[in-house]
């Protein structure tokens, strides 16, 4: 009696220990996990097993009847089998219901649907029954892979979900004496070595994980969760896997040489070139859209996706690739990263999230363009990817950190001449200059309609006439254009509204709402900038300035802001300037972005109060 009372008295001290930290983490959240594990092993013939197990508890309708009710494991048959070893719920009163054959169906991924070369993937549909709110699913599977499928056993594993997790760990296997490089990003967390059975085991456990909020302009979860990067290749491995044959990889018969040439013959220079081959390939090859792990980052040769008329990103980037050099210009394939700050270290494929096609021509400039076949693209294709890992397939080639554009890079400048009639009409002029990540030098026809929305909305509505646009030379775009009201100013009760609003692209066009309430995860911008807005208003002699704007100097380690008004006689000058330093704002400075772009979203820097006698 005395020993049951003692071990009844040490569950109540566990419990009691472990129940705040578990409601904590279950507090906001639609479910948690309980516990993930990822075990990833290196057999001696070189074929992998990786296991994976989790257990779920549903605290919300919409956990089970939306966002968990199934789990999809996506594998290739020609090289991998699945076998789903545990699937039960473990309801609220305990019961335990275990899933039936039919909770199990195999299909063909929505992504490759009408993509020939890759009808044999596979996706397993695990339908959960048995769910209702604290419920708990225990699901297991095991994958084996094939030798050859990667260049090592190799992974990236990221802690931490959209929902909390309790517990999570991640263990290595590795034959004794196997060499492992590993690294983690945005926490130093070491693993635990062991020896088990012929193999050295490392193991990486974090706990208590909170769950990753949905925020406006939040970058991709793993360029701000911790990841683990590991990998039993070497660079040299690498470039074997991914470069192949490169002969043949390239080689496009004499149809598809004078299709390239076909395709540029109209364009002069070599830029121009390269941005009508990448269009064709994104219009006219179809894109099978599956992650690259998936495929084992093997791409088919240039000429097969050309003739099959689909492939993947890489794939695609093959192909584009190719017909660049049937054209004349130096063009390999790259691989860029989705996530910022991974180590650079580690030679791990899994990283890679994205492929495109790095050009370029023997020029005394040594002029340089990255081209993305598999999205429209208005600028160089990396100029989102400050801080991102990208690994040419080339020789020798490394894995290295793309360098962002500076603030002073990518600028966006407007100048507005406007003039009031007596009659209370408008009409002027209006340029605008784009740089860097604003240029549209390559999608030329996409810059008119975006500078329109711009200039429709100016005082209470124009229209755009004799609208120009110019690309002096690549990187930079230039846009003019006349304005007319049409119509003379309303006003209400003698004031009249004119809006002077941000250029098209510029700030406004992120529709930023960064609120008062604690901020979790990091701003995304993409790239630092500069913005800058000079209006000049002739005002007639029956219309003044009602309010007189307060003028504005405001700077911080993020960025600047500036609004300076002035009027000589009836002329009336404006001026707005913003400046963002970095391409990605932390956590911990979300007051100083909050402070300047609130500052520059004030009603009294975008709109002009005039008034009539």
């Amino acid at each position: 009696m005395k020993r049951t009372a003692t071990c009844i008295l040490l569950l109540a001290v566990l419990f009691a220990v472990s129940a705040p930290a578990q409601s904590s983490l279950e507090q906001g959240a639609d479910a948690v996990y309980l516990d993930i594990s990822h075990e990833y092993i290196l057999n001696p013939d070189g074929s992998t097993i990786y296991n994976y197990e989790h257990r779920l508890k549903y605290l919300t309708n919409f956990s089970f009847n939306s966002a968990y009710g199934e789990s999809f494991i996506v594998y290739d048959p020609e090289w991998q089998t699945l076998k789903v070893t545990k699937c039960a719920a473990t309801m609220a009163d305990g019961r335990v219901v275990n899933a039936p054959f039919n909770a199990f169906n195999e299909v063909l991924p929505q992504w490759a649907a009408g993509m020939a070369p890759y009808v044999r993937l596979r996706e397993m549909v695990v339908t959960h029954t048995g769910l209702e709110k604290n419920a708990v699913v225990n699901l297991a599977y095991t994958i084996t892979t094939k030798k050859g499928f990667l260049p090592g056993l190799m992974g990236s594993v990221m802690f931490g979900d959209r929902s909390p997790i309790g517990r999570m760990t991640v263990r290595v296997k590795v034959p004794s004496g196997t060499s492992l490089a590993a690294g983690m990003a945005r926490v130093d967390l070491k693993p635990v070595v062991t020896a088990e059975n012929g193999y050295s085991v490392s193991t990486w456990t974090l706990e208590h994980i909170p769950l990753a909020a949905v925020e406006a302009s939040q970058p991709p979860l793993a360029s701000f969760l911790p990841v683990l990067l590991f990998s039993t290749a070497g660079m040299e491995d690498l470039q074997r896997h991914l470069i192949g044959d490169e002969s043949s990889r390239y080689s496009l018969s004499p149809t598809a040489m004078s299709l390239a040439k076909e395709i540029t013959k109209e364009k002069g220079s070599w830029i121009e070139k390269a941005l009508e081959l990448r269009a064709y390939v994104e219009a006219n090859v179809g894109l099978m859209n599956a992650e690259l792990p998936v495929l084992g980052y093997r791409a088919m040769r240039a000429q097969e996706v050309l003739d099959r008329n689909a492939g993947s990103q890489l794939d695609r980037a093959v192909l584009l690739a190719a017909l660049c050099r049937a054209a004349g210009i130096t063009a390999v394939p790259v691989l860029t990263a989705a996530a910022h700050s991974l180590p650079t270290d580690v030679p791990s494929l899994n990283q890679f999230t994205n492929a495109c096609v790095m050009c370029s021509c023997e020029s005394p400039e040594g002029e340089m363009v990255f081209l993305d076949p598999n999205a429209p693209q208005n600028g160089p294709a990396l100029t989102r990817s400050a801080g991102r890992n990208f690994l040419p397939l080339m020789k020798d080639a490394k894995i290295t950190e793309m360098i962002g554009l500076r603030s002073e890079a990518s600028t966006l400048e407007f100048d507005g001449d406007l003039t009031i009639g007596d009659d209370g009409k408008v009409e002027g002029t209006a340029k605008v200059k784009m740089t860097g990540g604003f240029d549209f030098s390559f999608a030329k026809e996409a810059a008119p309609g975006s500078v329109r929305t711009t200039l429709v909305k100016i005082g209470q509505g124009m229209r755009v006439t004799n609208l120009q646009t110019d690309f002096p030379k690549n990187g930079t775009t230039e846009c003019s254009a006349n304005v007319s009201s049409g119509s003379p100013l309303a006003d209400a009760a003698g004031l009249v509204r004119f809006a002077l609003p941000g250029a098209a692209g510029g700030l406004g066009d992120l529709h930023l709402s960064l609120g008062s309430a604690p901020r979790t995860t990091p701003v995304d911008f993409g790239f630092p900038f500069r913005e800058e807005e000079r209006w000049t208003i002739h005002l007639p002699e029956n219309i003044s300035v009602a309010i007189m704007p307060t003028p504005v100097n405001l700077k911080n380690e993020i960025g600047e802001v500036h609004f300076a008004f002035s009027q000589e006689g009836k002329d009336v000058k404006v001026v707005r300037t913003f400046v963002l330093n970095v391409p990605r704002v932390p956590v911990s400075e979300y007051g100083s972005i909050r402070s300047i772009v609130g500052t520059w979203q004030e009603p009294a820097h975008q709109v002009m109060v005039l008034k009539r006698p």
